[in-house]
């Protein structure tokens, strides 16, 4: 097994229940100690967004800047879009969520400080 091969999937998986579970979770609730940094014009990257409920809790804190959430799961993050859609957060402009297909181990599409 290769060592791109070995990593491309997450771990715990997407399972009903594991989805279920990580929805419940907020930036209030499983973030609050981030919460103090962030300002208002931040611009943060959520990686392992999952669902993204942290990730979109995260845009009310960051304004007028912006929040992108990356994740190895295509299927998830279409759920976190629509969770984003659901809450009626932009997805351009200040105080915006874009959720992205993404692999941490590999060298991610963002240039040197693009996130604070």
């Amino acid at each position: 097994m290769s060592e791109k091969t070995r990593f491309s999937s997450y771990k715990q998986g997407y399972s009903k229940y594991t989805l279920a579970t990580q929805q419940l979770r907020t930036a209030e609730s499983n973030a609050a100690f981030l919460l103090p940094h962030i300002a208002k014009r931040d611009r943060i990257l959520d990686v392992g967004c999952g669902p993204g409920t942290i990730t979109i809790g995260f845009a009310k804190y960051a304004s007028e800047g912006g929040v992108v959430g990356i994740d190895i799961s295509a299927e998830v993050l279409q759920k976190a879009r629509e969770a984003a859609a659901e809450a009626k957060v932009p997805t351009e402009g200040p105080g915006s969520v874009i959720f992205e297909q993404g692999n941490i181990l590999e060298r991610l599409p963002y240039p040197d400080e693009t996130f604070d």
